[in-house]
């Protein structure tokens, strides 16, 4: 996702003495192979998912990627892959085929962008977060569950989508019938129209969800996601306009929700789904729930409440998750050394907290603690807190196990230009890898 607000600045993240989060040894950057003069602001990645692949030695990376390709119509943003040889330690990275193109994508949108109905224009794609299990119906012995967005609230509005794979190579996306490319597993159920005139716009940003975390716990998969509500139609000229204070609806325009939604598993279904549970965290209980969102400013042209499935809950701002201490922001949850680790980024801050369980009825979130990221700063001074970090805990090459950090870097000391913002700090971006020192796994 590219949405950039005021709070984002060129500044280093703010840190302390006795920083309980900090950042150790780093490693070369990964950067998306750019053709000999071309410009490496074409190329960029971010917001990865890093998992072992299936001989539980290599490791894969997933990454939010943008690049010119011959599978894509557009520079669109796609999901690119990268491996590391567990033996060697050697990368393999997203290559150039010629002058101009990089390899076709790992996976890439396969419905149309906003703007293009009359022909097929891939829509971007990100955010991919991963849950690698054992399952005896994989020919590999493992099966990857894969949540990402699509939309990432930027061009059309952000939706939840689902992957599986045998291998982390190849997915197959889901579709409720074989006319569909693909389908939702979480989505608003309305967008705006005259009938609905302040519900998410279409082809608007910010708009749906713009990031998704999966987790896995006693048999349920657990989905975290950031949901930026729309700017409400008295308040284009501003949050603090004369026409938005005195509509009534000021407290939606533009507000920022983090929703938990699980749902059970079944190794037996191609997709993993079971049958039975569908539920949304809200007002400290899992309540049942479709997976399509109605919102207290989802009203009809009278002014009425439109009708949410049968049987769900209208979902409010701010009785989901946050009541449980999980922070928004655009990040990665994952579980090591029998805790569960929340790193994001939001207004300038790269923060940390953790919890026993991702069920908040057995457990809630620690506060938040800033990450001391100044040696990253001060190795990359043009690096930004803006685009999303990934993390992983795990072994590398002999290492004990430990918490381990790849926090997106400019792959060239230079600034890329925005297409609506002077400066896009999600361009020219490599993966830096780089040991996370937390308080279970210190450095010292």
């Amino acid at each position: 996702m590219r949405i950039v607000f005021a709070l984002v600045a060129f500044a280093a993240a703010t840190s302390s003495a006795v920083a309980q989060y900090s950042i150790g040894t780093m490693y070369r950057p990964l950067p998306m192979a750019t053709p000999p003069g071309a410009d490496t602001c074409s190329r960029t990645w971010y917001d990865a998912d890093i998992h072992l692949l299936p001989n539980g030695v290599d490791l894969g990376v997933l990454a939010q990627a943008s690049a010119p390709t011959y599978c894509t119509d557009v520079a669109v943003d796609t999901i690119q892959r990268a491996t590391r040889n567990g033996l060697n330690g050697a990368w393999t990275l997203p290559s150039v085929v010629d002058d101009y193109a990089n390899v076709c994508p790992t996976l890439q949108g396969r419905y149309t962008r906003c703007d293009f109905q009359d022909w097929f224009h891939s829509g971007p794609v990100g955010s991919p977060s991963i849950v690698r299990l054992p399952n005896e119906n994989s020919p590999t012995g493992i099966r990857y569950y894969m949540a990402f967005v699509g939309g990432n609230a930027d061009y059309i509005h952000g939706k939840i989508y689902w992957a599986v794979s045998d291998d982390g190579r190849i997915w197959d996306t889901y579709a409720r019938n074989a006319a569909e490319f693909v389908a939702p597993v979480i989505s608003a159920k309305y967008t705006r129209s005259n009938g609905a005139p302040r519900s998410a716009p279409p082809c608007e940003q910010p708009s749906g969800i713009g990031q998704v975390q999966l987790a896995f716990e006693n048999d349920r998969f657990y989905v975290f996601f950031q949901y930026y509500h729309p700017v409400q139609p008295e308040c284009v000229e501003g949050h603090s306009s004369a026409a938005c204070v005195a509509s009534g609806f000021r407290i939606y325009d533009r507000a920022l929700s983090s929703v938990l939604y699980r749902f059970d598993y079944n190794p037996k279904h191609p997709f993993g789904f079971g049958g039975s549970v569908r539920e949304i965290y809200l007002d400290g209980r899992w309540q049942t729930h479709s997976g399509r969102l109605v919102w207290p400013y989802d009203i009809d042209a009278d002014g009425q409440p439109l009708p949410p499935d049968v049987g769900n809950p209208v979902v409010d701002l701010f009785n989901g998750v946050q009541a449980a201490g999980f922070r928004f922001g655009q990040g990665d949850v994952k579980r090591g050394n029998d805790r569960w680790l929340h790193v994001y980024v939001f207004a300038n801050l790269i923060q940390a907290q953790t919890a026993t369980s991702v069920d908040p009825t057995l457990a809630t979130w620690s506060e938040a603690e800033n990450i001391d990221v100044s040696p990253i700063r001060d190795a990359y001074p043009l690096s930004t807190n803006a685009p999303a970090p990934g993390i992983w805990y795990g072994a590398l090459s002999g290492t004990p196990e430990k918490w381990w950090i790849w926090a997106p870097v400019p792959t060239e000391d230079k600034l890329c230009a925005g297409a609506t913002l002077p400066i896009n700090p999600f361009g020219g971006l490599a993966l830096l890898p780089a040991v996370l020192c937390t308080p279970d796994r210190p450095c010292n």
